[in-house]
C-alpha cells in the first residue's frame, strides 16, 4: 500500500534514494531500526555539517527548553519584538566578519533565500533585464529559483516555469572560457541587472572556476552596476574550506543566501545577507516578503547555538577541511580515479548505467553517498562532515575508488 505521505521528487512518490528507516545519529554515522549502522557521507543532502554532534544537539535542546519554559514557541515577527533576532543576526553578522554587510533577512530555507533575493533585485532594476547564472546551477524549487536554475531546466518546463529573463552559459573551467564569459558581461552590461553564482556546482557535480575569475566577475560588475547574489547555501560554513567560498577573494558580493549549514539542519532555516549599498537602495521602497514562520524563535536558538558552536572549533574545522581535501587529491590520483574536489565537496564521474549499482554495493558495506546526474555526466558526491575522523575518510574513501576501479 505504501506510505500515507508523498513526495514530489521527479513524480509523486515515497521512495527514497537509500531505502532505510533511521533511528539515530552519532558522529558521522547513522543507524537504522536493526541497529545497522552507515557512515553519511552525504551529510543530511549537505545539512549536517559537524554530524550528530551531542555537544551541539544538547546546547540547541536546552535553548529550546529555555524557550518552551516561556509557553513562547511562536512570535508574529511583523507585530513584535523579541531579542533572539536581533541576537541571531548580530551573531551571523560576526561571524561573516565583513563590514559591508548590514542586515539579516530570515527565510525558511534555502529556496526562500533565492526567492527573496530576486525579489530584491526585481525592486532595484529595469523589467526588461537579463539575469545571468550558470548552466549547470542549481538553486531550488520555488518558482524563481526555478527559473534561473540550469540544472533542472528540462524538468522545470513541467511546471510551466518562465525562463525568459534568464540566461544561462556554462561556468568556466579554464582561463579561455573565463575570458569569454568575462567578456560577455562586458558586451552586454547594459541587459544584464544581477549575476547569481553558485561559486562551486553542487549538484551539478562539483564544478568552479578559479579564484581570479571570481574575483574580476566581481570587480566588473560593480564597475557596471550589476547585483552580484552568491548561493552560498551549500558552500557555506566551512564546506569548501573557508567559513563561505566568498571569503577567498578579494572582493565580495552584494547579497548572500544561506541555509543548511546555518544550523546544522536541526529547523527549517535561511538568511538573506545584504551588504551597506543594497540595505540604502530598497529602505525606502514598498515591498513585500514574509511567511509565517520567518525568525522562527525556536530557528533563531538553533542558528545562535551553532554559529557559537563553529566559533568554538573554527580553527579545527578549516585544518579538518583542508586535510580532507588533501586526502582526496592524494588517493584520487594514487588510484588513477577521475575527481574534481574543493573542500569537503567531491565528485566521483562515473557511467551512468553504473552509478546505482555502486550506490548499492557501498550502502551494503555500510557507506551512505550522494550521486549527481547532468546531460553529460553522472557519478557520486561525497559530502562528509566537515569535522569527520580523517582516518576514517581515508580508509572509506579508498574503498569507494577500490570499488569504482572494480566495476
Amino acid at each position: 500500500m505504501g506510505n500515507s505521505y508523498a513526495m514530489l521528487n521527479g513524480k509523486l512518490t515515497d521512495e527514497t534514494l537509500q531505502s532505510i528507516e533511521l533511528k539515530r545519529g552519532e558522529n558521522s554515522y547513522l543507524y537504522d531500526n536493526n541497529d545497522n549502522q552507515y557512515i553519511d557521507l552525504s551529510s543530511g543532502l549537505w545539512n549536517i555539517n559537524v554530524g550528530y554532534n551531542k555537544e551541539l544537539n544538547k546546547n540547541i535542546k536546552k535553548s529550546f527548553s529555555d524557550i518552551l519554559d516561556n509557553n513562547l514557541p511562536y512570535v508574529d515577527m511583523t507585530s513584535y519584538l523579541h531579542d533572539m533576532y536581533n541576537v541571531t543576526a548580530k551573531t551571523l553578522l560576526d561571524f561573516i566578519d565583513n563590514e559591508i554587510y548590514k542586515k539579516v533577512l530570515f527565510t525558511n530555507s534555502g529556496s526562500e533565500s533565492i526567492e527573496l533575493a530576486l525579489k530584491i533585485v526585481k525592486l532595484l532594476t529595469e523589467e526588461n533585464k537579463k539575469i545571468l547564472s550558470f548552466s549547470e546551477s542549481y538553486h531550488g524549487t520555488y518558482y524563481g529559483g526555478m527559473s534561473i536554475s540550469g540544472l533542472n531546466r528540462k524538468l522545470n518546463k513541467s511546471h510551466k516555469v518562465n525562463s525568459e529573463f534568464n540566461i544561462n552559459k556554462p561556468i568556466p573551467q579554464n582561463k579561455e572560457e573565463e575570458k569569454e564569459f568575462l567578456e560577455f558581461i562586458k558586451l552586454n552590461s547594459n541587459e544584464i541587472n544581477s549575476v547569481f553564482v553558485e561559486p562551486v556546482i553542487g549538484s551539478g557535480g562539483i564544478k568552479y572556476g578559479s579564484l581570479n575569475f571570481y574575483n574580476e566577475l566581481l570587480k566588473n560588475c560593480q564597475s557596471n552596476n550589476i547585483i552580484v547574489i552568491f548561493d552560498e547555501v551549500a558552500t557555506g560554513f566551512y564546506r569548501t574550506g573557508d567559513k563561505f567560498f566568498f571569503k577567498k577573494l578579494d572582493y565580495s558580493p552584494d547579497i548572500i543566501c544561506m541555509s543548511k549549514g546555518l544550523n546544522n539542519g536541526t529547523l527549517p532555516c535561511g538568511t538573506v545577507i545584504i551588504n551597506e549599498k543594497i540595505k540604502g537602495k530598497i529602505k525606502h521602497i514598498k515591498s513585500k516578503h514574509m511567511s509565517t514562520q520567518n525568525g522562527n524563535i525556536l530557528c533563531q536558538a538553533s542558528i545562535f547555538e551553532t554559529i557559537k558552536f563553529y566559533n568554538k572549533f573554527n580553527e579545527n574545522f578549516i585544518d579538518n577541511v583542508k586535510e580532507i581535501e588533501k586526502i582526496t587529491h592524494e588517493l584520487c590520483n594514487q588510484f588513477n580515479i577521475e575527481y574534481r574536489n574543493m573542500g569537503a565537496m567531491i565528485a566521483l564521474p562515473i557511467e551512468t548505467g553504473q552509478v546505482e549499482n555502486i550506490l548499492k554495493i557501498l550502502k551494503k558495506n555500510g557507506i551512505l553517498s550522494y550521486r549527481f546526474i547532468t546531460e553529460t555526466q553522472s557519478g557520486l558526491s561525497l559530502f562528509p562532515h566537515i569535522n569527520i575522523d580523517t582516518k576514517l575518510y581515508k580508509r572509506v574513501l579508498k574503498f569507494i575508488l577500490k570499488t569504482i576501479n572494480k566495476y
